[in-house]
């Protein structure tokens, strides 16, 4: 029981992280950093397996949506899509196979993750609430620069993952 509790506690910490990492910016530049939550949502689910993303969300959600009442329930909501759509992918694609994780479909997973959580957030915000007022080519930016943010936060979290990071949980993710 030691593993996974030290295994959740890694998880609270990446939530942590993406928390720190953009939640003190104003929007839309902390939009533009979605590399950093991807990154440690990405790792979330390679530590946890299914439901590691969603909970580094869920961390990195609940620590921002205070600090953003503006967005509130859309900064908790947003984040819990991209980790549940993480989680989602990543299983479908089979990115990790016991403690090894493949680079090209984790990135995918991510990249998948980062651009229809992009076009839900913009369209909610933008065209539906109003709550965030921005022209079209900002959005456009932000959108393409999620969708390449996406893509390399799953390539950085699998090369991380397997050249520095599995030796130190590889007991731990073969007794999952």
């Amino acid at each position: 029981m030691v593993s996974r509790n030290r295994k959740i506690a890694t998880a609270t910490i990446f939530g942590g992280i993406a928390f720190v990492a953009t939640a003190f910016l104003p929007s839309p530049l902390s939009d533009l950093l979605i590399i950093i939550p991807s990154f440690f949502v990405a790792l979330g689910f390679i530590v946890l397996g299914r439901g590691g993303g969603t909970y580094v969300a869920l961390v990195d959600g609940l620590l921002t949506t205070p600090f953003k009442l503006s967005f509130a329930p859309f900064s908790l909501i947003f984040a819990l899509i991209l980790g549940f759509l993480v989680d989602a992918f990543a299983t479908a694609f089979k990115a990790r196979k016991n403690s090894e994780v493949r680079t090209g479909m984790l990135t995918l997973a991510t990249t998948l993750s980062t651009a229809i959580t992009g076009v839900a957030a913009y369209y909610i915000t933008v065209k539906v609430t109003g709550i965030l007022n921005t022209s079209f080519s900002i959005a456009a930016t932000i959108l393409v620069f999620g969708i390449i943010s996406g893509a390399a936060a799953g390539f950085l979290a699998s090369k991380i993952w397997n050249r520095n990071l599995r030796s130190t949980f590889e007991s731990e993710i073969a007794a999952n």
